[in-house]
């Protein structure tokens, strides 16, 4: 019984400084990889999500899932869009935002309900919101910001045409 105590406790001292450093390590960069053929002749970068992280360890994430546009905050939050269809134009649909936080665990945010498609987004507020920009086949600008402890709405613009200045907290993305 004592070898299998003593055998057990060395396992673990080996395991436990590994799987330490592993949560010490954050994102780093994101990138869309495994992009189909078809996608890739049309200059369509949409697919798998594949997560650097400081350590040099990778992981890939929303497989097959038309993911896009991924970007990483400095506190180690991943985000992408994630697109449930392309239209005949073989325009993405981006219809959400997906953020895989550092513990692994994912949230969700959708665009402006009048303006389904995100076109843009981006962390801001120091990385403690996201801040997305969308829009219908055709139209104005929409703006719609999310806390992302919360997850609630925190600010909402319904289509800024171009004679109207876009609202301060959507200036990050009101190029």
């Amino acid at each position: 019984m004592k070898l299998n105590s003593c055998a057990l406790f060395i396992g673990l001292s080996l395991i436990l400084p590994i799987r330490a450093q592993e949560a010490a390590s954050k994102p780093s960069a994101a990138e869309v990889v495994d992009i189909p053929a078809a996608h890739a002749q049309l200059n369509i970068k949409a697919r798998s999500i594949k997560i650097t992280f400081s350590d040099g360890h990778m992981e890939v994430v929303g497989k097959n899932g038309n993911c896009m546009d991924p970007h990483v905050s400095g506190k180690g939050d991943v985000g992408w869009t994630q697109c449930t269809e392309f239209n005949a134009k073989d325009y993405a649909m981006n219809q959400k935002l997906v953020v895989r936080l550092p513990v692994g665990r994912t949230k969700e945010f959708a665009p402006n309900p009048k303006a389904p498609f995100i076109t843009r987004w981006k962390f801001v507020d120091n990385d403690s919101a996201v801040l997305i920009r969308s829009m219908s086949f055709h139209g104005p600008q929409s703006y719609i910001r999310y806390d992302l402890a919360t997850g609630r709405m925190t600010n909402k613009k319904d289509g800024t045409n171009d004679a109207e200045p876009v609202p301060k907290w959507a200036q990050p993305l009101g190029d």
